[in-house]
Formats: structure tokens, C-alpha cells, sequence
């Protein structure tokens, strides 16, 4: 997956398929958008609280947002939901799922 605070692949890249940009300038460049499964999704599935996602997700104010999830009978948990309009699609929550097979994933920008 990608790095945030990285941009090595830019810099090393012989063909230019992947152009070498500053970091502040590769922070925002949008490579793909994170999709939660919800049928595989624990918090989404089971009703079973993982915060994982979030917590691995590098941008500043968070592209996983935790929305509170109501289970029925005076139970809530927090579910991720993707802000489309912060994500980059690093694929840092993708790596860091502990679902298998993930139950978040990158596909390409603008799907």
C-alpha cells in the first residue's frame, strides 16, 4: 500500500507513468477510493466493534468516519463510512483490515 508521508515511487519511477510530485501535492492526489463490504465489515456484519480502519487511515481528519450503528434493543456500535471527499485511496486501511478476505478495499478513482 501507499505511504502517506512517502513519494518514492514518483521519484524513482524510469518511465514516468507515475509522476514525481512534492509530498503536500502527493498527500492530495487521488489514486483510488476505499469501498467498505458491509457483509463482511465486522461492525457492518456482526454488529462486533472494529476500529482499525480508522485508526490506520493517514489523512489529517480522517476519510473513515465511525458513524454509530443501531443494533436493536439499546445496542450501538461504530461503523466505518468513507468520506469520499477526503479519501485518497492510499490503501492503508485495506492492508490493516483483519478481515479475510478485507472487508475494505481501493478500487480505482472515479468507480
Amino acid at each position: 500500500s501507499c505511504s502517506y508521508n512517502c513519494k518514492k515511487c514518483g521519484d524513482a519511477c524510469p518511465t514516468g507513468a507515475i509522476r514525481k510530485m512534492a509530498l503536500p501535492e502527493k498527500r492530495k492526489y487521488v489514486l483510488g477510493l476505499a469501498i467498505v463490504e458491509k457483509k463482511k465489515c465486522y461492525p457492518w456484519d456482526t454488529g462486533e466493534e472494529c476500529l482499525v480502519c480508522e485508526e490506520h487511515c493517514p489523512i489529517p481528519d480522517k476519510a473513515i468516519k465511525m458513524k454509530k450503528r443501531d443494533l436493536g434493543g439499546g445496542r450501538w456500535v461504530k461503523a466505518p463510512v468513507i468520506d469520499r471527499n477526503l479519501c485518497n485511496g492510499c490503501g492503508i486501511c485495506q492492508n490493516k483490515c483483519p478481515v479475510l478476505p478485507v472487508a475494505i478495499r481501493v478500487v480505482p478513482a472515479g468507480v
